[in-house]
């Protein structure tokens, strides 16, 4: 076990492929160094986590822009929040 925790949650229906490739194309820019993995850091991005979002700005700062961009285009493709 290498310390982080791994979240692993099945993406379905239609919309949840475009849900699963702005995950995926988030944890591609992601660099840093995270407890969590990768793919949990791009979830709770999605979800709005404030203290998730401070953390990115700081260990990925660069591509943080980017990042937030691709987290607000998948937010708005649903109609419902996504926490």
């Amino acid at each position: 076990m290498s310390g982080s925790l791994e979240v692993q949650t099945p993406l379905q229906g239609a919309s949840g492929s475009a849900l699963d490739r702005a995950v995926e194309q988030i944890e591609s820019l992601l660099v840093g160094q995270y407890v969590l993995s990768k793919r949990s850091i791009a979830l709770l991005l999605l979800q709005d986590d404030e203290q998730i979002r401070d953390l990115v700005k700081a260990r990925d700062a660069r591509a943080y822009e980017q990042i937030d961009r691709l987290a607000a285009a998948a937010k708005q493709s649903y109609s419902d929040p996504l926490d």
